[in-house]
């Protein structure tokens, strides 16, 4: 299809042919049609279903084209999205056109197929009506802290199993708090829930904690076996916060450099932490300088600014170093200020641009380039109206009922009350073949001329035939219908008609009430009336 996802770098000169394209499409009525055929096998197929709830599939088809066109999806999309739902959630259940469009948008965002998203949730307890609620607002909190919400989205979707492992108080978007910290801090979560499971147990907890205590952490809820174990169930995050704090006291700021370094008299100190955290020195070497900046970037925003932590958050990771190691931001019409010398009212323009919610379709689009953006919201109209026509449940319901119609006429006439079995032929036309061959032998002998062959060739093709004929008699008249007619000539003639079983009375009448058999039936009586009365004359 010509509007299906590609890449984002299209340009101006596909534009014009893709509108055309997209009109093409919407006024080619019987092309629609298939394709709504197309995706209602391909549904009914992946469901294991028996075309019962064809109507349904047609509408949510026809229904879903134009929207998903403008998230930059086709129709091939669609059943696809249904398919994957279903495999996903493990049960036959049709999404709703909100529900599939929005778990279509979820999917190309994330860069991930809707089966595995849809099975990621569920594992969880979330349904696929909920998931585009849950991404929605992890998505506008990761925005508002200023960080890269589709990786950290795709570390969330496949972390999902930890939901059952630990107690996220905000659930999804808990987690998502976590892998949010964990990716500003350059942490890995996964090390995170494995400390967990080493706390988990008193044994466990007392055996850290005391190892924390002999390398000299003295203060903290790393050196309290009670408090390692309630985290390590209930409070996940706040056991990565104190991981990552771990790593703060080893690094400073190297004036020089103008960058951040690890204290090289805390280098063995922090190796043996990290080693009793179940890490390595790199890993917690990483967390300590993501740590440390990010500190310096918050501590010079000025002090007046009244904010909420997370909005402060989001200054700071958009600010970028400058000149002396002082971080600056861009502000429109003022170019780089300080974020010392940042305003209340510059601080609140800075926040406004990140404050309005987001819908994940609104998100998706926005990560499409502008020309096609545009030529999917110029045909989306067209689109709309075709499919409307093509997926109008009369035909939809027509096309089914012809369907049925021309399974019903060839069972009759292939099933074993028709033309006869493939048996039966295959049996007639080894007798034939080996009587042919016969006769051919014969006439490479002398023993038969070719005049001769063509006659008996010709014999046993008319016996075969006959034979098909007396099956098929023998099939239909062996419970015959028997019917009578009248027909006024003067007088009543009984015409007595024995028909196969397949024909009913109503059927057999409707023959006789044809003009063209009532005109050839008065043909023969008026004939055999004529001869009747030449005969009695000569007679007599």
């Amino acid at each position: 299809m010509f509007f299906q996802t590609t890449g984002d770098n299209q340009g101006s000169e596909n534009f014009a042919d893709r509108i055309k394209e997209g009109i093409k499409e919407s006024v080619n009525l019987l092309g629609n049609i298939g394709r709504i055929q197309d995706g209602i096998t391909n549904i009914n197929r992946n469901f294991g279903e028996t075309r019962e709830r064809y109507q349904e599939f047609a509408r949510v088809v026809s229904d879903s084209v134009s929207d998903i066109t403008r998230l930059g999806g086709g129709v091939a999309d669609i059943a696809v999205t249904i398919e994957e739902i279903g495999k996903g959630a493990r049960r036959n259940v049709v999404a709703s056109k909100e529900t599939l469009l929005e778990i279509f948008a979820t999917s190309e965002y994330l860069e991930q197929t809707v089966g595995v998203i849809v099975e990621n949730f569920a594992q969880v307890g979330v349904d696929s009506s909920m998931i585009a609620e849950n991404v929605e607002n992890s998505v506008n909190y990761v925005r508002g802290i200023g960080l890269n919400a589709r990786t950290i989205m795709e570390d969330v979707s496949s972390k999902m199993d930890l939901m059952n492992r630990f107690n996220f108080q905000d659930g999804v978007l808990g987690l998502t708090k976590m892998a949010a910290q964990a990716s500003m801090l350059r942490f890995d979560m996964q090390k995170t829930a494995d400390f967990a499971d080493k706390v988990m147990n008193p044994q466990g907890a007392i055996e850290m904690a005391a190892a924390f205590q002999r390398l000299g952490v003295a203060t903290g809820d790393l050196v309290d076996p009670f408090v390692l174990m309630d985290k390590s169930i209930n409070d996940p995050q706040g056991l990565q916060d104190s991981l990552i704090d771990l790593t703060r006291q080893f690094t400073y700021f190297d004036e020089q450099a103008q960058q951040f370094r690890i204290n090289p008299g805390g280098v063995r100190l922090m190796k043996e932490l990290a080693e009793a955290a179940g890490m390595t020195y790199s890993e917690f070497s990483k967390t300590a300088i993501s740590a440390a900046d990010l500190d310096r970037r918050l501590s010079m925003i000025n002090f007046e600014i009244e904010a909420p932590e997370e909005d402060k958050l989001l200054i700071a990771n958009m600010a970028k170093m400058g000149e002396g190691g002082r971080y600056f931001v861009e502000i429109e019409d003022k170019g780089q200020v300080e974020l010392g010398q940042i305003t209340q009212e510059e601080f609140g323009k800075l926040r406004e641009s990140f404050e309005e919610p987001k819908t994940i379709e609104e998100i998706q689009r926005s990560q499409l380039d502008t020309f096609r953006q545009v030529s999917n919201d110029i045909i989306a109209l067209p689109l709309r109206i075709g499919y409307a026509l093509a997926g109008q449940t009369g035909l939809v319901r027509g096309i089914e009922t012809l369907r049925f119609e021309t399974d019903k006429l060839a069972e009759r006439f292939l099933g074993e009350q028709g033309f006869g079995t493939s048996q039966d032929f295959r049996e007639g036309f080894e007798g034939m073949g080996d009587k042919l061959i016969g006769d051919l032998q014969s006439v490479i002998t002398g023993e038969m001329t070719t005049t001769e062959f063509q006659a008996s060739a010709m014999s046993a093709i008319r016996g075969n035939t006959s034979l098909f004929q007396e099956q098929n008699r023998r099939r239909g008249s062996s419970a015959p219908i028997q019917t009578e007619s009248k027909v006024e000539v003067d007088g009543d003639i009984v015409i007595r008609v024995e028909a196969p079983t397949t024909l009913s009375e109503q059927q057999i009448d409707s023959i006789f009430s044809k003009r063209e058999v009532q005109e050839k039936i008065y043909q023969i009586v008026s004939s055999q009336a004529d001869v009747a009365i030449r005969k009695y004359k000569n007679n007599n």
